[in-house]
């Protein structure tokens, strides 16, 4: 299924890893991340002309976008202006 993000807004993956804080409680994946939450930009919208590519790895505030799970993965629907930080 090939999903393309509408009103300007990026499709981000985000990744899921267990993760375990300090005195060994599992967090559910992606969640309760303090500064922001890394992502990879899997869909761009019509027409965009921004400074992302398909793939790029990104950092997001840790609750912002509108998540959605589509076949087992993970997607953030947000706004570029939104993200903390590109990396390249």
């Amino acid at each position: 299924m090939k999903i393309r993000p509408l009103c300007g807004k990026l499709l981000l993956r985000v990744p899921e890893q267990e993760e375990k804080t300090v005195g060994g409680i599992i967090v559910a994946p992606g969640k309760l991340r303090e500064g922001g939450r890394e992502a990879f930009v899997e869909e761009l919208p019509n027409g965009y002309n921004g400074t992302l590519n398909h793939g790029d790895r990104v950092l997001m505030p840790p609750f912002a976008g509108t998540e959605v799970r589509i076949n087992g993965a993970l997607l953030v629907f947000m706004k570029e202006e939104d993200l903390l930080v590109h990396f390249e």
